[in-house]
């Protein structure tokens, strides 16, 4: 798990490890991969005002201090039209 900052700037992303999750084993064996637990679809936690939000998409503003400044980050959520939308 880690705070997150979109940064245009560098474009792509800047990370800072909040928790690590060790999985033991040799990364170079070939039954590694299926001893790491397998996520369903992708997670996603944040903290921030809700700039906008319509049926099928959200937008979000956040703010973190992150690598020694606050930093601002504006994540949209779309879906398409295979998702039910209330």
């Amino acid at each position: 798990m880690a705070k997150v900052h979109i940064a245009a700037e560098i474009g792509g992303a800047m990370l800072k490890p909040i928790y690590f999750f060790p999985f033991p084993g040799d990364p170079d064996s070939d039954g590694y991969e299926a001893a790491i637990p397998d996520m369903e679809g992708t997670m996603f936690t944040g903290l921030g005002i809700v700039i906008q939000n319509r049926p099928c998409n959200s937008v979000l503003c956040m703010s973190e201090y992150l690598h020694g400044r606050m930093q601002t980050s504006i994540v949209g959520c779309f879906f398409d039209d295979t998702v039910h939308c209330i």
